[in-house]
């Protein structure tokens, strides 16, 4: 599989006012970003400064106003269907089994039964799932239904992985779990990810680089690169010179850290 990089340049989204004679309410605001093949970028900002939407037309789920993205060089209608997304509300189908729930992009793409089972059974036994693939997502707990959604956006192995704040609803322990879980499945397969997120310190531990936004209308206002062997402890001098210096970026817009 080859990793893809993704490139955006001057990126405009919109949308119309309530009314003729009201203005248009602009969300992105001349945004450029640049993701790095195989890296781990996460954003960051307040909340309602765009992430998601941003996230949204990379993924093609909703149209920007004007702008240029790129895809491992190419056009986004040619190369969105190489792109995984997993966002807080996992979208897991509840009358489908885990194995059934992971397997679904690869029914979607029509693929053969034998070659199906075989590339779900081996992303179930990589994420520890392999036990629990009969079970129902009720019967699941919150990080494992996540570990699901995370399985799924990738068996299809995208060139990119979009996630959007995919662990903010879950406890302190399972989020700190899954943080390392999704570090070490990133070290092993150097998968594109592109990772939003509120809590600066989330950010500064998975990432090879922490893209800072602004509020609304967004544009990117810092780019900081994380050189820090992975896998980081929070509480070490580095991380936090790191997550002080994110706050910094972000002063004088409320942010008062995690």
């Amino acid at each position: 599989m080859m990793a893809s990089g993704l490139s955006i340049r001057n990126l405009f989204k919109e949308y119309p006012g309530p009314s003729r004679s009201s203005a248009a309410q602009v969300v992105l605001s001349g945004l450029n970003l640049d993701v790095p093949a195989g890296s781990f970028v996460s954003i960051v900002g307040l909340n309602g400064s765009g992430k998601t939407t941003l996230l949204r037309i990379i993924a093609g789920l909703e149209p920007a106003t004007s702008g240029d993205i790129r895809i491992n060089g190419a056009p986004p209608d040619l190369s969105r269907k190489a792109i995984g997304m997993v966002s807080q509300e996992l979208a897991l189908l509840p009358w489908r089994t885990t194995y059934e729930n992971v397997a679904l992009p690869l029914e979607l793409r029509c693929m053969g039964d034998k070659e199906r089972h075989a590339r779900v059974m081996r992303i179930l036994r990589v994420f520890g799932l392999g036990g629990c693939s009969a079970q129902y997502p009720r019967a699941l707990s919150g990080g494992m239904r996540q570990k699901v959604a995370i399985a799924r956006a990738l068996v299809a192995e995208p060139d990119m992985l979009l996630m959007d704040e995919p662990f903010s609803a879950l406890d302190c322990q399972i989020r700190l779990q899954l943080q390392r879980f999704l570090t070490e499945l990133w070290m092993q397969r150097r998968d594109t990810i592109l990772f939003v997120t509120h809590d600066v310190e989330e950010a500064v531990v998975l990432s090879d680089i922490v893209v800072v936004i602004s509020q609304k209308p967004a544009r990117v206002i810092d780019v900081i690169s994380v050189n820090l062997p992975r896998l980081r402890e929070r509480a070490t001098l580095p991380v936090t010179e790191l997550r002080r210096r994110v706050i910094l970026a972000l002063q004088g817009q409320g942010v008062s850290g995690h």
